[in-house]
């Protein structure tokens, strides 16, 4: 059986592959979420206050940070759990 080690380590980096992702693709202009953001910016200059955009980008960029690693620990739990039955099993 894999040891727990590498697995952690594989969803560690996979859910940092995934934080860095969301970061690129947030701070990247060209990007949907980017120029969402320039349309903020835009409309704060003017004056106006985007309620709609200032709330849904935060509650986005939550659930695409913390979606990840929920299921990364949930994976991690499950496989430790299985690691630890085999482990009684042999002794």
């Amino acid at each position: 059986m894999i040891p727990v080690i590498v697995v952690s380590t594989f969803i560690t980096l996979f859910t940092l592959l995934q934080i860095v992702i969301v970061a690129c693709a947030t701070f990247d202009h060209e990007s949907m979420i980017g120029e969402i953001i320039m349309k903020i910016d835009q409309e704060r200059h003017k004056g106006n206050d985007p309620v709609v955009y200032s709330t849904w980008i935060p509650v986005f960029l939550a659930f695409c940070l913390i979606f990840p690693l929920l299921v990364s620990l949930w994976v991690l739990s499950v496989y430790w759990d299985c690691y630890e039955h085999l482990n009684q099993q042999e002794l």
